[in-house]
């Protein structure tokens, strides 16, 4: 059944569509504070069963995902799940996510889904890892206070455990993947043209020319490039918690003033003031030198920018790239590269399912190298990867003329085949 062809949502519980022998039910869900998130169930018509796979993400809806096809006409169930921050950057909160991750996995319990598989797709697999990690770990092993600078605690929430991960384009993290996009150039983060000419990428003298298929930075370049965007991701920590700090003791200080006779006007100032939400703007996260410069953790990619973009120079300054809008709270837990907790790095040693890592070869998210890293990190015994060549982060064919065309089926083959070669349908 085309994916593609599915028709708009209906009510919970009544089927959308019961053709080619898959079944297509809308989900109401709710997680264990109370907040909703919605997907679509496609379940094998006619029959039971007993592997349920699970697929979300951070931030996109992934309810017509092209991996669900082929896994729910194998015999599984797939749960597509859309997050309580779909198609919201700005308050993207990933310890909340595991919650809604939390009540998918209970869902498929409850259906009579023996085997729970977690697949992540781009974003979604750093998420199934931070959440399986975390299912896996004992309350005081788990995010707290302590360790959380946004002050989430999971110790005690209520985390079934899955019994396999697989990652399809699946990246290090969203925090880790920022990182390398973030423009190193940049002087003031109020200034979108502010700029640094001596660590700027996309200046001639640093070696920038178009076309960019050719192009060779000199690595002490790079090394500089990277440095400061370390630099400029720990400024904006510094940023986000100093939101943080003065929103906590606005809220401390209109309790305080509650009750204390003080005028109506003083305690309403301070009331609103506790109330009010910062976003931070974040420009120019379309300058990693690997876009252009090929021959760093070389692959097959194409050089240029998002969707291979002749112009990642005029990206940079546009509405492209990631994290643009940003609550502290989501930097924070999502984006920075030294504050989060959602690295694939950091949590896939407490993982120790069945893992599964599909990567695409010609990914300008992921390096072919950032996949070994992975591997190796893995805390799992039962561990593979599989290599699709020549395709980009979507799945789509890379040509001999360097171009892009239609999307490949190997790597949800392979995922396919990795399941039912461990658990029956």
């Amino acid at each position: 059944m085309p994916v593609s062809m599915l028709p708009p949502a209906a009510a919970n519980g009544a089927v959308l569509q019961d053709s080619d022998g898959l079944q297509v039910t809308p989900v109401d869900l709710k997680a264990d504070d109370g907040v909703p998130s919605t997907g679509l169930l496609y379940k094998p018509r006619g029959r039971r069963s007993r592997i349920g796979v699970h697929l979300m993400h951070p931030r996109t809806d992934q309810t017509r995902n092209y991996n669900i096809a082929a896994l729910a006409e194998a015999g599984m169930t797939v749960l597509a799940r859309s997050s309580r921050s779909v198609n919201n950057d700005v308050d993207t909160v990933h310890e909340d996510l595991l919650l809604d991750v939390a009540a998918g996995v209970r869902y498929l319990r409850d259906l009579g889904c023996e085997h729970v598989v977690l697949l992540g797709n781009s974003g979604g697999a750093p998420l199934a890892a931070m959440y399986q990690s975390q299912a896996e770990s004992s309350g005081a092993e788990r995010i707290t206070p302590e360790v959380s600078p946004i002050g989430a605690d999971l110790s005690g929430a209520d985390l079934p455990k899955a019994d396999a991960v697989v990652s399809i384009g699946g990246h290090i993290g969203q925090a880790e993947t920022l990182a390398r996009l973030l423009d190193a150039a940049v002087v003031d983060e109020r200034d979108l043209h502010a700029t640094d000419p001596t660590l700027d990428m996309y200046a001639p003298e640093n070696g920038f020319r178009l076309p960019v298929n050719d192009i060779r930075y000199d690595p002490e370049f790079v090394a500089r490039v990277r440095a400061a965007q370390l630099r400029r991701v720990e400024a904006l920590d510094r940023t986000a918690l100093a939101f943080l700090e003065r929103a906590g003791s606005s809220r401390l200080l209109a309790r305080r003033l509650k009750g204390a006779g003080v005028a109506d006007a003083d305690l309403f100032r301070a009331q609103r003031v506790a109330a009010s939400r910062t976003v931070m703007v974040i420009h120019r996260t379309v300058a990693d030198p690997a876009l252009v410069d090929l021959s760093i953790d070389p692959d097959d990619r194409l050089a240029g920018g998002f969707d291979a973009h002749p112009r990642p120079d005029v990206q940079n300054y546009a509405l492209a790239g990631f994290g643009h809008y940003l609550s502290p709270r989501a930097w924070l837990s999502t984006w920075s590269a030294t504050s989060s907790h959602a690295g694939m790095l950091r949590n896939l040693p407490g993982v120790s399912v069945p893992t599964l890592f599909v990567h695409y070869s010609g990914d300008i998210f992921v390096r072919t190298a950032d996949l070994h890293a992975m591997v190796a990190a893995a805390g799992a015994r039962d561990l593979s990867h599989v290599i699709v060549p020549r395709t980009d982060h979507y799945g789509r064919e890379i040509s001999d003329a360097g171009t892009l065309g239609g999307r490949v089926a190997e790597g949800t083959a392979a995922a396919r085949e990795w399941i039912l070669e461990r658990f029956k349908p």
